[in-house]
């Protein structure tokens, strides 16, 4: 298992996006031959650009598939594969290598097909986080799973498990590619247990101290560290943003926001939260 060569003449091109993409370029740049990298115009991380020109593999920043040369190469490659690109790919492209097109999916399938898997799973409370490597059909997320894995959700924020995420993804990688070489019969998802999630966005962020159970305010707090908007509430016409907190002792009416000199109590559902770092945006109408 896992017995590359890079003399031997499997090609693969990669699309990526972000520092998932450039962990798992640097690994499988030591293990196969990459013909070339695709970086997406959307979403632009221009670290990333520099680290990947250190590899002198050619490159290229795209912003439509249509109109790139990306079809062509796709033809002459045994195998192309998505990190994290943020483009969908057309029905006619995905046979085009001799494997087809593969994808690092960051969600236990098919319960976490769509957007932004790992904050939901966060969000979420799993006990689990699960990564997926599927082969790539017409359908979002609906592609076999050619492997899997799993690992313990330790109350983690959304940073940890990007980073454990990372270091997973490019020996899960290799596996699939040498299961698939192999012609290892791959898993079919099952539809009936399917469930899309929405690419989350500012506005998403929104919560309501009143309705929301105390735990799921600190998970959605693990879950939105920057980059990702904090989560917020409401005060008066004023948007509280939470960028930590912890459970308060003494328990007061939902809803209830009291301030402090360096921190907010809040009232939730079921408990109280004691904000410990936190932004006040004040309304200025």
């Amino acid at each position: 298992m896992n017995n590359f060569n890079k003399e031997i003449q499997f090609k693969i091109s990669l699309f990526i996006n972000g520092n998932r993409g450039y962990e798992l370029t640097k690994f499988l740049n030591k293990k196969i031959k990459i013909d070339k990298i695709f970086l997406s115009k959307k979403f632009l991380n221009k670290s990333i650009i520099k680290k990947i020109k250190k590899f002198n593999i050619p490159s290229q920043i795209i912003a439509n598939l249509r109109k790139t040369n990306i079809k062509n190469n796709l033809k002459k490659i045994d195998l192309g594969i998505i990190c994290g690109f943020p483009y969908i790919f057309p029905k006619d492209f995905l046979n085009l290598p001799r494997y087809g097109i593969i994808n690092c999916h960051a969600g236990k399938l098919p319960k976490y097909r769509g957007g932004s898997p790992l904050n939901w799973q966060l969000i979420n409370r799993e006990k689990y986080i699960g990564l997926s490597v599927i082969k790539v059909s017409k359908g979002i997320d609906e592609g076999k799973i050619i492997n899997e894995k799993k690992f313990l959700n330790k109350n983690y924020d959304i940073l940890k498990v990007h980073k454990i995420a990372n270091s997973i993804f490019p020996n899960l990688v290799l596996k699939s590619i040498d299961d698939l070489k192999q012609n290892k019969k791959l898993k079919s998802q099952n539809k009936k247990k399917a469930k899309y999630w929405k690419q989350r966005s500012e506005k998403d962020s929104l919560f309501l101290p009143k309705t929301t159970p105390v735990l799921k305010a600190l998970a959605m707090i693990n879950a939105l560290k920057k980059p990702y908007p904090n989560p917020y509430f409401i005060d008066k016409k004023n948007k509280i943003i939470v960028i930590d907190a912890k459970i308060f002792k003494k328990k007061i009416i939902p809803g209830t926001v009291k301030y402090n000199k360096k921190s907010i109590i809040l009232g939730c559902k079921d408990k109280s939260l004691k904000l410990t770092n936190f932004k006040i945006k004040h309304n200025e109408k």
